[in-house]
This record gives structure tokens, sequence and C-alpha cells, in this order.
């Protein structure tokens, strides 16, 4: 494998992709798809591409398609190039190329997640927490001395004595909440509850989507801490949050959200704000059925069943749904938004595609 050379784009995971390629001292290049748009005959002539779908452009995956090369889409597709939920311009494109697809899923947001994009509730932290930090210039350098607070526990919510109801996203600064708080606000508490379906809790597990918050985060699901970010450099107040929820049950579930803020506004600035159940458990293969691996499928993928063309072969399912497909030399992959050679599942794969084995 070493001596094959390959290509990996993608916008968000690909330096998952190489350091994975870079562990295996596999050679490659990266090519952003404004490369691919503007010099499409570039991509001729390697052992493999790549070609992450999360986000990706309509005309770059419309350009890969058509490219002789063999070529493994991984992830999701329903966004667009904007990361707007949108089923069309992804499936269409590879319908329209005539791979993978008879017709393009009916999709709704709604069918992949459950929405708290609803009334929450909103609680201020009153005590005083003397953190020191740097100048508002050094906020996120790695040299900076703000840091997150210690030792976060539910119990902090006991000492809230008014819990007001505000919309999601909805910043700390909102006038409903400044109004009963004359004082900065750098820290408080978001609450809700969700309800899952008895029937989501098999072949599931579960992930929380928190658009975005500003600046740290720590989040309670049942009043068992499920993830943090608590991260002072690299903008991260930006990026949307993803987190496990291990402690999920059927029913009623209780959701908490303490949020500090070091500087300006802060809160819980974005949407969604949702639970998301995505298929879990072991992908066989189906020529071999002893060939099975421990697998999850990506959020927001359909059961694809009933849209995948006859020229299509199903080469691997999770909890019977279809998570690797083959048409010609053409791959799509819905384990992953990346492929990682050290993980035995996407190992196998790639040995599939480069026909080392099986």
């Amino acid at each position: 494998m070493a001596s094959k050379r390959l290509i990996a784009r993608g916008e968000h995971n690909w330096k998952k992709t190489t350091e994975s390629l870079d562990f295996f001292n596999i050679q490659y290049n990266v090519i952003d798809q404004d490369v691919i748009i503007a010099n499409p005959d570039m991509l001729q002539g390697y052992a493999l591409i790549i070609f992450e779908n999360k986000y990706a452009d309509a005309d770059a995956l419309n350009i890969v398609c058509q490219s002789s090369c063999p070529v493994i889409f991984t992830g999701e597709l329903g966004f667009d190039s904007y990361a707007h939920f949108s089923s069309a311009p992804l499936y269409r494109k590879l319908l329209n190329n005539d791979i993978f697809f008879k017709t393009v899923p009916e999709m709704k947001i709604n069918d992949f997640m459950i929405s708290m994009d609803s009334e929450w509730q909103f609680g201020i932290v009153n005590r005083q927490i003397n953190n020191t930090f740097a100048e508002e210039r050094l906020m996120f350098s790695k040299s900076s001395l703000i840091r997150p607070d210690d030792d976060i526990e539910i119990n902090e919510i006991k000492n809230i004595r008014n819990w007001i109801k505000i919309p999601l996203a909805c910043w700390m600064e909102n006038e409903k909440i400044k109004s009963m708080h004359r004082n900065v606000i750098s820290r408080g508490w978001y609450k809700n509850t969700f309800t899952v379906p008895v029937k989501d809790l098999t072949g599931n597990k579960f992930l929380l989507y928190i658009g975005g918050v500003d600046d740290f985060d720590w989040v309670f699901i049942n009043r068992q801490l499920t993830g943090s970010t608590c991260i002072t450099w690299n903008q991260k107040w930006h990026p949307f949050r993803l987190y496990e929820c291990q402690h999920v049950v059927s029913g009623k579930n209780e959701i908490h959200i303490r949020v500090q803020n070091i500087n300006g506004t802060g809160g819980v600035w974005d949407g969604p704000v949702a639970v998301l159940p995505v298929a879990y458990g072991y992908a066989e293969f189906k020529k071999d059925n002893t060939c099975h691996f421990p697998a999850e499928m990506t959020p927001f993928t359909p059961d694809l069943k009933r849209y995948i063309s006859n020229k299509t072969q199903v080469l691997a399912e999770i909890n019977k749904k279809p998570i690797f497909l083959k048409q010609g030399n053409k791959y799509l992959f819905f384990g992953s938004n990346y492929l990682d050679l050290k993980n035995d599942f996407h190992k196998k794969i790639f040995e599939i595609i480069l026909h080392k084995r099986g």
C-alpha cells in the first residue's frame, strides 16, 4: 500500500484521514474542491480518491463521479456546501450520474433527530468564581491565562432561585434575561426535557448535537456528565458540539447545559439542539457472515434499501441497513465521515477497494 498514490479531500475531517494515511506511510495529495472544479482533469491517474461528502460542493461531487479512478464517497449526504440540511443536491448528483440510487430519498431533518428547538429554561449562576484571565487580545491564544471553571457538578443548579423561560438559540444577554439580572452574566444553566420512544433504543446509540456555544460548556443528561468543551484557543466557540449520550433512557429525559462566557456575548447561540439516534452494532459483509466489525452509521442517514439502484451491490449492512455500497469502481461508505486505517472495519473496506483481499 505504501507505493499507492491517493487523494483525500474534505472540509472538516480530512485531517483524520491524512493522519491515518501518514501512520501507514501512504503517499497522497490533499486537493480542495474548488481546485477540483477548476481543474477536473487533475484527478486522473490516482489509485484511489477519498471524497468526503459532508458539506461537499455538488459540482465537485459531479466531477469525481465522472472520473475514471476508483472513488470512495464517505459519510453524510444530507447537507449542502453551506451546511444546510438538504437531501437533494448530493443524492441527485449521484442519481444523475447513474450510480448508487434509482430515486432521491425523501428526507426531512426531523426524521433523524429528537429536536429541542423549543422553549427552554435558563438560570443564572450568582456565585462569584475568581478565575483570572489575560487581556481580551489574548482570548484565543495558547498563552492566555483564561481557564474554565473547575469541578463543575450538576448540584450547582440548587443555587439557582429563578428559572426564566426562553427560546433557543438564545444568548445569555437576551433582553428577557437581562431584565431580571442587571449585572454581567458570565455563567448560566439551560435546562429542558426530551422523550425517547422505546423503539429507538433497539439497535441505536444516541448523539447530542448543539449548533453553537460561546465559550465553554458542560452537558448533563439525566444529571450525568455527557460531554464538555473547554478549550481556550482556536476559536472553540464557533464549531458545533457532538457528544455521545450514554445515559439516555426510554421515555422522559432531562438535559442541562452549563455555559461559561469569557468576554462579550455568550451562551447557546445556535441550533439545532437535538438528540440523534444512529444505527449502532456490528457491520456484516454480505458475502461473508463471519466477517463483522463494530460500527455505527453516520447521523442523518436513512435506510436506503428502497432507494438503491439495481446496478448497485450492498457489500455490508448494519442492523440490516446498507452501510457500504459498490457500483463499478465507485464505493459509498456511511460508516464515518472519514477513513481511519487503524480501525479494522475501515481497513477492511480499504483493502477491498484496492483489491488486496476479499
